[in-house]
């Protein structure tokens, strides 16, 4: 160690670190962080929700629905709900005979029920849809 650094009160000498030229190895211990640690409270909830069965759990409902014990007709039609698919888009949609079926009897209980009247739009007016 030079004198000047080991004359200098304010110069810890006693933290240098030896330089050696070891490299790590794959068997080398490695030091991870603890992990942490997981509170032993036992949370109660609240009172207004005591009568009910709160859980973070899923429950499959498989567990719960056999379609076994349904007649045929039921489950049929218990089926036939998880069956049908939404469209993305028009183009798509206009392709299902279902749905341009469907479109058809809606756009006649709306014309049998006087639901509009045709006019002629007025100029710059914008056009609006109806459920």
């Amino acid at each position: 160690m030079p004198d000047d650094l080991a004359s200098n009160p304010e110069v810890d000498t006693a933290s240098e670190v030896e330089q050696t030229d070891a490299v790590a190895s794959p068997n080398d211990e490695i030091a991870y962080p603890e992990p942490f640690r997981r509170s032993h409270i036992v949370s109660n909830p609240p009172p207004h929700l005591q009568d009910y069965i709160c859980s973070s759990k899923t429950y499959s409902i498989a567990n719960y629905v056999a379609y076994s014990k349904l007649s045929p007709q039921h489950q049929v039609y218990a089926l036939s709900l998880t069956s049908k698919v939404e469209h993305a888009n028009f183009q798509a949609a206009s392709k299902d005979s279902r749905w341009v079926a469907a479109m058809d009897n809606e756009t006649r209980a709306l014309n049998e029920n006087n639901t509009w009247e045709f006019v002629d739009l007025p100029p710059n007016a914008i056009t609006i849809g109806s459920k």
